[in-house]
């Protein structure tokens, strides 16, 4: 039996198993080019749309200026519903390899019959991240006192004279003085923030982990039932998908540098070439890793899910019969 403690032994599983997937090449083919595609429709219609609203001035078009701007709003929205299909279908084919199963592109559908259910999971998986940064904020502001006291010496005059808060609000905006003391004197309690809501959200995620697997492998499933599972699957094993995470740092850091270069127009002062510039090598380096590495950690963590999950597997709907064509 392959001691899911052991990243090495998982990892060269996971290995074996993916150099053994025959239409493997077909189905991330598929995948990147599907992924490549709604990146690249959504940049150029939120480009179109800038177009639009800048020549839309005066008066008489702040209705047509209000619509193209909420079109561009929900841009980011829509990208990330489709992201959500595809990459539900690419686990459901990895979860396959990973029981040495026959798998075909056709299982790239699986994103769209076990769409809802996954949205309904990450809708109930939202309150429980958001109590944890209120959570960590609370324990900042009225815990962590020394380090809170800068801020509260600024805050505390205005408030006692009376002011509301939309009055502080407006001292924010409009006060570049007492703006740049508050953010100085409230950096300490960001990093704590940062470091509690990390120190929180990591263990509730790795507990959570597996809602997403129970809901592709099961039909029957639904959002708090995985959530359920989740937690009992993991009660003992948080540790071994730690550790596995840990021996795939590199693919993590590829990924952060993948933000890093699609990001980096808004936080230097480049010029429009550079920044297409380093956006296009973004999309193109996601892809890579998308295409050469992302199956390694997908297939690596669905081998540690069958080795927890406590009952048989269902003929649900990633691995019946309907995606064996």
């Amino acid at each position: 039996m392959m001691n899911i403690r052991q990243p090495k032994t998982v990892r060269s599983v996971a290995r074996e198993l993916l150099s053994r997937a025959g239409q493997l090449r077909r189905i991330l083919l598929i995948y990147c080019g599907l992924l490549l595609a709604s990146r690249l429709v959504t940049t150029g219609l939120n480009v179109g749309l800038d177009s639009m609203m800048s020549r839309s001035g005066g008066l008489g078009n702040l209705g047509t200026r209000s619509m193209l701007s909420t079109l561009q709003a929900l841009l980011p929205l829509a990208n990330t519903l489709v992201m959500l299909v595809l990459d539900l279908g690419l686990l459901a084919a990895m979860l396959r390899i990973s029981r040495g199963q026959y798998t075909s592109p056709q299982t790239l559908r699986t994103g769209l019959a076990r769409f809802f259910p996954m949205l309904r999971l990450i809708l109930l998986q939202i309150p429980i991240y958001l109590a944890l940064g209120v959570l960590a904020m609370y324990a900042a502001l009225f815990f962590v006192t020394p380090l809170s006291n800068a801020a509260m010496e600024l805050l505390t005059p205005i408030v006692t004279a009376g002011a509301s808060s939309q009055q502080v609000m407006d001292m924010l905006l409009t006060d570049e003085a007492f703006l740049a003391g508050f953010l100085q004197a409230i950096i300490p309690m960001y990093i704590i923030v940062l470091v509690l809501l990390l120190g929180l959200m990591i263990p509730v995620s790795y507990r959570l982990g597996m809602a997403k697997l129970v809901i592709l492998d099961d039909p029957r499933a639904g959002a708090f039932r995985a959530v359920s599972e989740s937690l009992k699957m993991t009660r003992r094993n948080c540790m071994a998908f730690f550790k596995l995470d840990l021996s795939f740092w590199w693919y993590y850091l590829l990924t952060l540098l993948v933000s890093v270069l699609s990001m980096a127009e808004s936080f230097l002062p480049l010029s429009e070439a550079m920044g297409w510039l380093l956006y296009g090598a973004a999309l193109l380096l996601q892809t890579l890793v998308y295409y050469f590495l992302r199956p390694r950690l997908e297939v690596s963590r669905c081998l540690i899910y069958n080795a927890i999950r406590p009952k048989p597997q269902s003929s649900g709907v990633a691995i019946g019969n309907i995606f064996q064509m």
